[in-house]
């Protein structure tokens, strides 16, 4: 060999005391196993080993990690210990293994036409190559049933059950190919996919790799070391591959093992069971369970780590044995060291080390969190907020409760935090305008839905609208009733009666028309117009406009049928034309364009290249951007993430809140066709087997406590629900193997209340299980509790005008709140905008009522019909159509018929008006009075007189 045989750090130094005598020499192109039970020490070996050069200077470190949580995590820890983390080459499994063959195989493409995404594509074309599909009686029934949106999804789930084929069943894919099976339709299917494009999945180019590996004694193309850090698990064709290659370089593979024992061998009390059933002669005490937790939750992981023992190298282990001065700490020693201990009669009453918390809700789940956070920094001042991990199986259930309750409280109780692990579907407003934009092909343009696109500002600064134009928008709209739908045309094609005035196209007509009449109420072409009162709202008016028009077309753009390549330029094109995005905006702006690009490539990589519609495209782009789910570094703050994301990760705290029954572990919703489940074989990935040993790894990674919550009161009537198995199976655990007396199972279980001001957690202050940081939770009825603050603490400074007008008089007394906010604090609260009623009504509303009255009567005072009153009405959208709307106007006109007789002879009295200037005390009061006859001020209302019409 080229290298000395001695040529790494650690060669020289005794690296742990599990370490046996062979690894004392190491030699260079071998597989290096290490194993620990803790990450930090993984690391520390990984960093260790970073420190040789690389062959090349500029050449990179390749590390191969299972997800971002752990990149990141491993960046941190190589940017602490060097000072920086760079050139370093991150990839996953799947990536790692593509990237092999492209470095040792020229014919290899970037792009592995077999990856999950692409083979979606290639599956959707050849379930919709009727010609070559193959016979098949529920498929061929599915099919004919069904549009392109079922296509994709069933082309998505034969896409995944593919992908694991090549992983976990690699002899099927052989016989497949070979031509066997010729009447099982998922052979014939995957033949005419080989037919139909690339066929170099990585199965089938494992021959050429290992005779390019054979050819040369060093390998030319790879670097002088791989690094494989932290893997959960690996296929075994994958294991095999980089057997292979480990002849050729270094490859150090570092695995999270928690046991410092052989235990591939232990089974759990179930498996026993099971074994006993099928042989009686089988005697159970020759199962050893070991330790009963990663007997239960470590099936999967015990395969693993069998496969692992096949291959050949040197292993190192770098064990630590954990601490045992605290409950969690014995626990996890309990695993290390492959042992179910007796019970301690003794217990420390302050071993808050684990502790299980009993909700009602998500929310209940987010505030006891809080409080328990606020009491852990109180206890153990040296921890800080970077120090805690909040996991969840999903986390996105949780979001809102976040930012509500970490994200209101200020002062000393405010905890920094960040929300990790979430897609831009749900975390930004102008990715959901967009996808809000592009589903408008199917929507009936309701009020409700293009008012929302105009709300946002990217949207409405990019037509020339700022934030304070939207009310008059939103005005404009209401006054003139638009509904829904573009004209009559649109009605129509949905079986409507044409002729309505609530379309979008007849406000843009009215308000065109207030634009160019001069007179206010006036008919053209049976439309009324609907009044401007200056240029400024006729500018207004023609931003409107261009808006409009603008989603007309896109209607019908979007309706068109195109190329995936089509319909990555029209997308692009809609985000150039409706965005207009501020600076903080322009980063969500930039990964949206990517994701319809990486879109867009996909499809056409997989050589799909029919035209479709938009609801297809629109659910690979949904599943690109879930993918690439953004997560912000820790930086000194709870970290709230995904238990999958952030598995493995070590951290002083780890909480683990939404561990309700059926939510965790997961359910594994597999359609009937999937034979991985049919006919299992060791070594397969079994989704609730991993979830099982996840949350039995993240107990082990909580360094000091671990903090465990779940659902378990009903809300509406606080009947008991059963946590996740997991958690009954740890308190068990607790119970059967842990400290007697307060650190069992029920000991550790704390049933919150349903509400967060219940009087348990402020009645006792000494009470340890029910307490609360929030005293504004506080309830009234608890003795010596201070006065709730006055909204003034001492009265105003009387401000005596020297002239007080009338109006502001009336005002006051119409509602002194409002009053005493606008004037006297300057607070002028802003107005909620109203829903818009996008159906008919049954009847009137009480402003349309009032509106239809007062035209009624204007009209009869002014000697009009009540023909004349329909027209009117139905331009302004305050009749319903057909003979309705005819009935019940005829009922109006006949009841406002006496009014209208008294008010017009009213009208003819002779009436003034009358100024006011009454001294009262130092104070002047003016104003006037208008419509006052000799005898009396007279006024009229269409509805009945209130309070307010007396002061008015």
């Amino acid at each position: 060999k080229s290298r000395p045989v001695s040529h790494y750090p650690w060669e020289d130094r005794q690296i742990a005391p599990f370490m046996s005598a062979a690894t004392t020499f190491l030699r260079p192109n071998v597989l290096y196993q290490f194993h620990s039970n803790r990450l930090e020490e993984l690391a520390e070996q990984l960093i260790t080993t970073l420190a040789k050069p690389m062959a090349g200077p500029l050449t990179p470190e390749t590390l191969v990690v299972h997800g971002t949580g752990t990149r990141r995590w491993l960046s941190l820890q190589i940017a602490t210990r060097q000072g920086i983390a760079g050139n370093l080459e991150y990839l996953f499994p799947a990536e790692f293994i593509w990237w092999l063959y492209r470095r040792q195989l020229p014919e290899v493409p970037i792009t592995n036409a077999f990856d999950l995404p692409t083979l979606t594509w290639r599956v959707l074309a050849q379930l919709e190559n009727q010609g070559e599909l193959p016979t098949h009686e529920t498929l061929t029934q599915y099919l004919s049933t069904t549009d392109e949106h079922g296509r994709w999804h069933l082309a998505r789930r034969l896409a995944r059950m593919y992908e694991q084929y090549l992983l976990y069943r690699p002899d099927w894919i052989a016989r497949w190919e070979q031509g066997h099976d010729a009447k099982d339709w998922q052979a014939s299917l995957w033949r005419q996919l080989m037919r139909h494009g690339d066929e170099r999945h990585w199965l089938a180019l494992q021959p050429a790799l290992y005779r390019s590996l054979d050819v040369h004694s060093t390998a030319i193309n790879l670097p002088s070391r791989l690094s494989l850090f932290a893997l959960p698990t690996l296929s075994p064709g994958y294991l095999q591959t980089i057997q292979r290659v480990s002849e050729q370089t270094d490859v150090f593979l570092y695995t999270l093992n928690p046991s410092a024992v052989y235990w591939a061998q232990i089974t759990s009390e179930k498996e026993t069971l099971r074994a006993t059933k099928r042989d009686e002669e089988v005697i159970s005490h020759h199962f050893d369970p070991g330790n009963t937790l990663l007997a239960s939750a470590g099936r999967q992981q015990r395969e693993y780590f069998d496969l692992l023992l096949e291959l050949e190298g040197q292993s190192i282990d770098c064990f630590s044995a954990p601490d045992e001065t605290t409950l969690l700490g014995r626990i996890q020693a309990d695993v290390f060291q492959l042992q179910d201990r007796s019970p301690n009669p003794r217990s420390n009453p302050n071993d808050d080390s684990i502790q299980v918390q009993v909700c009602h809700s998500p929310l209940r789940e987010i505030e006891v969190l809080h409080d328990r956070l606020l009491d852990l920094f109180e206890r153990h001042p040296h921890l800080a907020p970077g120090d805690i991990a909040v996991l969840a199986p999903d986390i996105e259930i949780f979001a809102t409760s976040i930012e509500a309750v970490f994200g209101a409280v200020e002062g000393s109780r405010y905890i920094p935090f960040s929300i990790g692990d979430r897609s831009l579907l749900v975390t930004s407003a102008l990715v959901n305008t967009f996808f809000s934009l592009i589903t408008l092909n199917d929507s009936r343009l309701e009020a409700n839905e293009i008012i929302d696109l105009l709300d946002h500002s990217a949207v409405h600064h990019r037509f020339g609208l700022d934030h304070n134009d939207l009310s008059q928008v939103y005005q404009w709209i209401s006054d003139i009733g638009v509904s829904w739908g573009l004209d009559d045309t649109a009605l129509m094609t949905m079986d409507f009666p044409a002729g309505s005035v609530r379309t979008w196209r007849s406000a843009i007509e009215r308000l065109l028309l207030g634009h160019a009449l001069p007179a206010q109420d006036q008919f053209f072409m049976g439309r009324l117009a609907y009044p401007l009162h200056d240029t400024a709202q006729s500018r207004l008016v023609g931003h409107l406009v261009n808006f409009l028009e603008a989603i007309f077309n896109l209607q019908q753009q979007l309706s068109r049928a195109r190329t995936a390549t089509a319909w990555g330029t029209e997308l692009n094109r809609v985000l150039d034309q409706f965005f207009s995005p501020e600076d903080e905006q322009e980063n969500d702006l930039n990964r949206l364009r990517e994701a319809i690009e990486v879109t867009a490539i996909e499809a056409t990589t997989a050589g799909y290249d029919r035209e479709f519609d938009l609801s297809v495209f629109r659910l690979s782009l949904e599943q690109q951007l879930k993918r690439s789910a953004s997560s912000p570094l820790p930086a000194g703050r709870v970290t709230f993430g995904t238990l999958t994301v952030g598995r493995a990760l070590p951290s002083a705290v780890i909480c683990l809140i939404g561990l309700n029954d059926g939510d965790f572990p997961r359910s594994e919703r597999t359609p009937g066709f999937d034979r991985l489940v049919q006919t299992p074989r060791f070594g397969d990935r079994r989704r609730r087997d991993e979830d099982r040993y996840l949350f039995l790894e993240t107990i082990l990674c909580a360094r000091e406590a671990l903090y465990l919550s779940y659902c378990g009161r009903e809300r509406r009537d606080d009947t008991p629900v059963p946590p996740s198995v997991l958690v009954s199976e740890l308190l068990d655990y607790i119970a059967h193997t842990g400290d007697a007396g307060q650190n069992n199972g029920s000991a550790l279980t704390t049933e919150q209340p349903l509400q967060g001001f219940s009087h348990r957690y402020f009645s006792d202050p000494t009470n340890e299980r029910y307490f609360s940081y929030a005293s504004e939770r506080m309830p009234p009825v608890i003795e010596h509790q201070a006065a709730a603050p006055l909204l003034f603490p001492s009265a105003l400074v009387t401000k005596q005008p020297d002239v007080l007008a009338l109006a502001a008089l009336v005002e006051f007394f119409q509602n002194p709140a409002r009053y005493l906010l606008r004037n006297r604090l300057g607070v002028d609260l802003p107005r909620v905008r109203p829903a818009f009623d996008t159906r008919a009504p049954a009847r009137a509303g009480f402003g349309a009522l009032m509106a239809q009255r007062q035209i009624l009567l204007e009209i009869q005072l002014g000697g009009g019909q009540q023909v004349d009153a329909q027209a009117r009405l139905q331009a302004q959208a305050l009749l319903r159509p057909g003979a309705l709307g005819w009935l019940e106007l005829a009922a109006e006109w006949s009841a406002l018929s006496d009014l209208a007789t008294r008010t017009a002879a009213i009208s003819d009295l002779p009436q003034q008006r009358i100024e006011i200037d009454l001294s009262v005390g130092q104070t002047t009061l003016r104003g006037q009075l208008d419509g006052v006859s000799a005898d009396a001020q007279y006024r009229h209302s269409v509805l009945d007189l209130r309070a307010a019409d007396l002061m008015t």
